[in-house]
């Protein structure tokens, strides 16, 4: 029987062994158990099986797959395997259209792993198509998780950053810079109310953090971004630490702390190797810190 405690408390400690093959087993191990499960729970004769059971027993297994899913698709995001997150969203897209079940928090939350697979693979019109899908079905469901509705604001918001680069007008631009941190500032109000919640503070305020750099204001963003080293120093070890590293390093190399600057390009580096392997991020992290250590030698 699946348990979603025991299952993060397993996932945590898979994830701790760095070994993204282990992770990856984990996951799919967990997605045929629950296909298993809902075999044997599903009678064989369809005179067997109300209506309302076989949408109750879709329901709860739909619930748990997404949690799993989920996780994998945040796996596969993080080692830029983009092809295998769309192929889970197709199949789950087809799945939940068979079940009348395209207006429920279920394919709300698909639609936000999908668009944050669209996010990272650049492609913004698809990614805020889903987003905005997604919220539009979010704001008409009752009981909604509102961690839920914080990831979305956290994932809608880099997306538009990735469409604010593309704008013809400063002013353009700008509108998008404010409408994500409207966005990220909703998502943190959310996850303190919710409490408890320090590494999911922590990555809103690396939102945070870049937008008010964007918008002039240093101040509060390198605020922030203390704000989130600090969380994750007090959260222990997780894969995202390093884009807070990353964050608080350009806000040194902006007032030419080069030496120091480095220093947290390199840690930030390291952590993300340690978890995701030499992917874009790690490779950004790199370039930025040879970058900081030039110019601290020039």
């Amino acid at each position: 029987m699946f348990n979603r405690d025991v299952f993060y408390r397993q996932l945590d400690d898979v994830y701790e062994r760095r070994d993204i093959d282990a992770i990856e087993k984990f996951l799919l191990d967990t997605l045929r158990a629950l296909a298993e499960e809902r075999a044997y729970n599903t009678p064989s004769c369809d005179l067997c099986i109300t209506p309302a059971d076989r949408i109750s027993l879709n329901s709860g297994y739909l619930k748990n797959l997404l949690t799993v899913q989920n996780e994998l698709l945040s796996l596969y995001r993080g080692v830029n395997r983009f092809d295998e997150c769309l192929r889970i969203s197709s199949v789950m897209k087809e799945e939940m259209t068979e079940l009348d079940l395209l207006k429920t928090d279920q394919y709300a939350i698909l639609l936000l792993n999908e668009g944050t697979a669209y996010r990272m693979m650049g492609r913004t019109g698809d990614a805020l198509k889903d987003f905005d899908e997604c919220d539009g079905i979010l704001q008409n469901v009752r009981g909604v998780d509102p961690f839920t509705v914080a990831s979305l604001y956290n994932n809608r918001a880099p997306v538009l950053l990735q469409q604010a680069r593309t704008r013809d007008t400063k002013e353009a631009a700008r509108s998008d810079y404010e409408k994500a941190l409207e966005d990220l500032r909703k998502a943190l109000e959310i996850v303190r109310r919710i409490g408890n919640l320090r590494r999911e503070e922590a990555v809103t305020l690396c939102g945070i953090a870049e937008i008010c750099s964007l918008l002039g204001d240093d101040a509060a963003g390198e605020s922030a971004a203390d704000q989130a080293v600090a969380l994750y120093k007090t959260a222990g070890t997780d894969p995202h630490e390093g884009a807070a590293l990353n964050v608080k390093a350009r806000f040194l190399y902006k007032r030419k702390d080069f030496l120091k600057a480095a220093e947290l390009f390199t840690e930030a580096a390291r952590i993300t190797k340690s978890y995701y392997g030499e992917n874009e991020d790690y490779r950004i992290c790199m370039a930025n810190a040879r970058k900081a250590e030039e110019a601290a030698n020039a």
